[in-house]
């Protein structure tokens, strides 16, 4: 059966390259069971796609609350902060008698939560999220605190057992003769009569613990319910905090169509804002067929396919994506294939490692639908073979009902993809005006004012055309001596026009 698999997670490199594992990272999770949820983020799988729209839809509802009812947010904020792990406790009471630690433990969750239960039940009346639900536990608590004084330690109170307030108030007479009495034969056997007294006591107690734990039992999947309902309100919170801080939007499922508009990525955003540059937002359609990115080194091809990477990822593992409009398919794989990612243990060189990983990919490609990139394959053999190869896969990724997006600075593969796309670069730059700037600052400010100047966004290719040749005007621009440049240019394979005034 087709769309049987469910996508597996990126690795933790793959998640660091694309900026993922960076808006993780944003996310401060306020309890232990929240923290656990955003550990376990994994792609949806096909089969689920009501459950990711449900997921898209409650964040929605959870952002537009977020700023109105800050006030609400920010209580239920507070108590989260006081919810403690309590997996262990629970898992213990199936099994053995709890202590006094695990006891109070228990009453402090339990405590809690009712407190939550109204705050949560308020504001959500105006969101109506259907995915948390949290379990009545008046009876539980009571258990726990049968003097119903909602104090969070946890003492064995007298109420459990009548026993237990005869033995006390016994031991308290005899410690008041104790410090009234002087003859040391009459202490003596004072001492001895409460040493019993107490043995007789903590008898009591273990019996009331393994009757306390006794009655838990019944409630045991109940307060697991809420647990989760804990992890997954906190885990919704910093969803849509995300959302909010990124300026994220919901991304809506097509069929095999992948469009995204004006999306970011917010790792090289933030790093290009610290150092007074901007990120160029990357617009792109893709349907069946390989998609190709063309563009000279430098230019930022690997930045286009890392936050097309990124907002399909974010997608398909239910957070919103961070553009003006993302539509894209639920896939069944989404495999990089990329040179500088690629392990060379086992012997194998870079492009070795890349080869491997295709062939392997290929036949995953088999059954299912996904996404495959290629970042600059082949770019570690000769210019001729290389090229050769990305020609000839391209020919044969053209006819499978997949998507592929490849990059690649080789001439004469376009032609063969179903859509081009290149990048701007040094395109529209007025050349003569960054070699001024160059002239003036010095050239050690070269690669500085180059990098301000690139345009790292992509257009659709509309004719034939190859590869811009950026990389022979950055040549010029960081001073390559004159002779060398005369040769370069006298090999005749590329002519550069510098367009300065």
């Amino acid at each position: 059966m087709l769309w049987r698999f469910r996508m597996e997670k990126l690795t933790i490199d793959q998640r660091k390259m694309i900026g993922f594992q960076f808006l993780i990272e944003n996310m401060t999770a306020i309890t232990v069971y929240g923290a656990d949820e955003i550990k376990k983020v994994h792609p949806y799988s096909r089969n689920n796609k009501q459950k990711l729209e449900l997921e898209f839809h409650e964040i929605e509802k959870l952002v537009q609350q977020l700023e109105k009812e800050k006030k609400a947010i920010a209580k239920i904020e507070l108590v989260l902060m006081f919810v403690k792990e309590i997996r262990g406790s629970l898992k213990n009471a199936t099994r053995t008698t709890l202590n006094d630690v695990e006891l109070f433990e228990l009453k402090n969750f339990l405590i809690q939560i009712e407190k939550l239960i109204p705050l949560f039940s308020e504001l959500n009346q105006l969101m109506g999220l259907e995915t948390i639900k949290f379990e009545e536990i008046k009876q539980p608590l009571d258990i726990l605190d049968p003097d119903k004084k909602r104090i969070t330690s946890f003492y064995l109170s007298e109420k459990y057992s009548d026993k237990l307030k005869e033995i006390r108030e016994q031991k308290k007479v005899i410690e008041v003769s104790l410090r009234q009495e002087l003859a040391k034969e009459k202490k003596t056997e004072l001492l001895l009569l409460r040493r019993t007294i107490v043995s007789a006591e903590a008898d009591i107690e273990q019996e009331i613990r393994r009757k306390i734990t006794s009655d838990l039992f019944p409630f045991i999947g109940q307060i697991e319910k809420n647990v989760k309902a804990t992890g997954r309100l906190d885990f919704l919170i910093q969803k849509a905090k995300l959302a909010l801080k990124f300026k994220g939007i919901k991304p809506s499922i097509t069929d095999t169509k992948l469009m995204m508009d004006n999306v970011v990525n917010p790792q090289i955003q933030e790093y290009l804002k610290a150092k007074g540059g901007e990120f160029t937002p990357i617009s792109i359609a893709m349907e069946e067929g390989v998609t190709v990115l063309t563009g000279a080194n430098m230019g930022g091809k690997s930045v286009a396919l890392q936050t097309i990477m990124l907002n399909l990822y974010l997608a398909q593992c239910g957070f919103f994506a961070y553009g003006e409009e993302v539509f894209f398919p639920i896939v069944d794989y989404l495999v990089i294939i990329s040179e500088e990612y690629q392990s060379v243990k086992d012997g194998l060189s870079s492009f070795g490692g890349e080869i491997v990983k295709l062939k392997d990919s290929l036949t995953k490609m088999e059954s299912g639908f996904g996404l495959l990139v290629m970042d600059e394959l082949a770019r570690g053999t000769n210019p001729d073979e290389g090229a050769a190869i990305v020609r000839g896969l391209v020919r044969h990724l053209n006819q499978r009902p997949m998507l592929t997006l490849l990059a690649t600075h080789y001439d004469h593969i376009a032609e063969y993809g179903n859509a081009h796309y290149q990048v701007y670069g040094l395109k529209d730059m007025d050349i003569g005006k960054i070699q001024q700037e160059i002239d003036t600052l010095g050239e050690g400010r070269g690669l500085e004012l180059i990098g301000k100047c690139m345009n790292y966004g992509i257009y659709l290719v509309t004719e034939p055309q190859n590869c811009p040749k950026d990389a022979l005007n950055v040549c010029r621009l960081l001073g390559l001596q004159e002779n060398v440049m005369d040769l370069i240019e006298e090999s005749n394979f590329c002519k550069i026009e510098m367009h300065v005034d």
